[in-house]
């Protein structure tokens, strides 16, 4: 039985500089979406990808959630899923892949998985064990300072549970 499935690529980190870039965690994500993809589609799954501009693949269609913004404005874990929920709803997909940063998406699962359970969706985790490839990003150009490690997304998480602070 072939099925309807929904990836959704969800971004970590960001390079600036003059102009913004993925950075090197997401263009793992963007490899990793892009070979989950392949396989699904070989396996004669029809496939709806979902991303952030920073972890959009270029080898599929791909529906987009948002254009480059700054290193200080960007859309919130919460905000793409609730985006990208919805848009997978309307193509009816049976179930979900969440592609991205490892420890992004077990704090991901853990906050929203109500919201993740009601979409109605199955949440398929088959291909877990790819993201473990996925990096912290310490390199010079990566603005988003809260995905340079692990000490540094930790006190991300503890400042935005704790006062509700979002972003830079």
């Amino acid at each position: 039985m072939h099925e309807t499935v929904g990836i959704v690529a969800l971004a970590f980190g960001q390079a600036g500089g003059s102009t913004l870039s993925s950075g090197i965690a997401n263009q793992e994500i963007i490899g990793i979406t892009s070979m989950v993809a392949k396989t699904e589609h070989e396996a004669g799954n029809l496939v709806s990808i979902v991303s952030q501009w920073e972890t959009a693949v270029t080898d599929r269609p791909c529906h987009t959630l948002s254009e480059r913004y700054s290193p200080t404005h960007y859309l919130s874990t919460a905000q793409v899923l609730t985006r990208a929920l919805d848009y997978l709803q309307q193509m009816e997909v049976d179930r979900l892949i969440l592609v991205g940063h490892p420890h992004h998406l077990r704090v991901t699962r853990l906050v929203y998985w109500r919201k993740l359970r009601r979409s109605g969706m199955k949440l398929d985790r088959q291909y877990d064990n790819l993201l473990d490839f996925v990096p912290y990003d310490a390199s010079d150009d990566n603005v988003q300072a809260w995905t340079h490690g692990p000490v540094e997304f930790a006190q991300y998480l503890f400042t935005r549970a704790l006062i509700g602070r979002h972003g830079a």
